[in-house]
Protein backbone atom coordinates (compact mmCIF):
# COMPACT_ATOMS: atom_id res chain seq x y z
CA UNK A 1 0.00 0.00 0.00
CA UNK A 2 1.12 3.19 -0.46
CA UNK A 3 0.98 3.99 3.30
CA UNK A 4 -1.66 6.43 3.10
CA UNK A 5 -3.97 6.50 6.27
CA UNK A 6 -7.34 6.28 4.23
CA UNK A 7 -6.18 4.70 1.26
CA UNK A 8 -9.53 2.23 0.73
CA UNK A 9 -12.47 4.43 -0.32
CA UNK A 10 -15.87 3.59 -1.45
CA UNK A 11 -18.62 1.30 0.61
CA UNK A 12 -15.71 -1.30 1.26
CA UNK A 13 -13.78 1.38 3.40
CA UNK A 14 -16.28 0.54 6.44
CA UNK A 15 -16.33 -3.26 6.97
CA UNK A 16 -12.54 -3.34 5.93
CA UNK A 17 -11.62 -0.91 8.60
CA UNK A 18 -14.25 -2.97 11.39
CA UNK A 19 -12.37 -6.20 9.95
CA UNK A 20 -8.98 -4.77 10.75
CA UNK A 21 -9.70 -3.24 14.36
CA UNK A 22 -11.58 -6.92 15.10
CA UNK A 23 -8.15 -8.43 14.56
CA UNK A 24 -6.11 -6.27 15.78
CA UNK A 25 -8.17 -5.43 18.71
CA UNK A 26 -7.91 -1.05 18.09
CA UNK A 27 -10.88 0.34 19.63
CA UNK A 28 -10.14 3.17 16.80
CA UNK A 29 -11.47 1.27 13.82
CA UNK A 30 -14.40 -0.50 15.29
CA UNK A 31 -15.24 2.89 16.56
CA UNK A 32 -15.89 4.38 13.32
CA UNK A 33 -19.15 2.64 13.02
CA UNK A 34 -21.08 1.27 10.06
CA UNK A 35 -20.44 3.00 7.16
CA UNK A 36 -23.05 5.55 5.32
CA UNK A 37 -25.20 4.87 2.61
CA UNK A 38 -24.21 5.21 -0.53
CA UNK A 39 -25.38 7.01 -3.40
CA UNK A 40 -26.37 3.69 -4.82
CA UNK A 41 -28.29 2.16 -1.87
CA UNK A 42 -30.14 5.34 -1.45
CA UNK A 43 -31.67 5.07 -4.97
CA UNK A 44 -32.36 1.08 -4.99
CA UNK A 45 -34.31 1.70 -1.65
CA UNK A 46 -36.45 4.70 -3.16
CA UNK A 47 -36.89 2.15 -6.62
CA UNK A 48 -37.84 -0.42 -3.87
CA UNK A 49 -40.55 1.87 -2.36
CA UNK A 50 -41.70 3.33 -5.43
CA UNK A 51 -42.50 -0.30 -6.60
CA UNK A 52 -43.91 -1.37 -3.45
CA UNK A 53 -46.62 1.56 -3.81
CA UNK A 54 -46.87 1.17 -7.38
CA UNK A 55 -48.18 -2.51 -6.45
CA UNK A 56 -50.36 -1.72 -3.89
CA UNK A 57 -51.83 0.99 -5.56
CA UNK A 58 -52.74 -1.81 -8.76
CA UNK A 59 -53.95 -4.37 -6.71
CA UNK A 60 -56.65 -2.05 -4.79
CA UNK A 61 -57.36 -0.89 -8.19
CA UNK A 62 -57.74 -4.22 -9.42
CA UNK A 63 -59.91 -5.25 -6.26
CA UNK A 64 -62.24 -1.56 -7.23
CA UNK A 65 -62.66 -2.99 -10.87
CA UNK A 66 -64.02 -6.28 -9.83
CA UNK A 67 -66.14 -5.03 -7.02
CA UNK A 68 -67.68 -2.75 -9.68
CA UNK A 69 -67.80 -5.03 -12.44
CA UNK A 70 -69.67 -7.08 -10.30
CA UNK A 71 -71.85 -4.38 -9.16
CA UNK A 72 -72.84 -3.89 -12.56
CA UNK A 73 -73.75 -7.68 -13.28
CA UNK A 74 -75.89 -7.75 -10.17
CA UNK A 75 -77.61 -4.76 -11.06
CA UNK A 76 -78.07 -5.99 -14.86
CA UNK A 77 -79.52 -9.36 -13.27
CA UNK A 78 -81.93 -7.61 -10.85
CA UNK A 79 -83.04 -5.34 -13.70
CA UNK A 80 -83.76 -8.55 -16.21
CA UNK A 81 -86.03 -9.76 -13.22
CA UNK A 82 -88.13 -6.93 -12.60
CA UNK A 83 -88.07 -6.57 -16.85
CA UNK A 84 -89.60 -10.36 -16.66
CA UNK A 85 -92.96 -9.76 -14.06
Amino acid sequence: MSGKKDSIKGPIKGPIKEAAGTLTGKEVFRAKGPPEPTVCDVKQAAHQAVTAVKETAQADIDKATQAAEESIEEAKAAARKRSQK
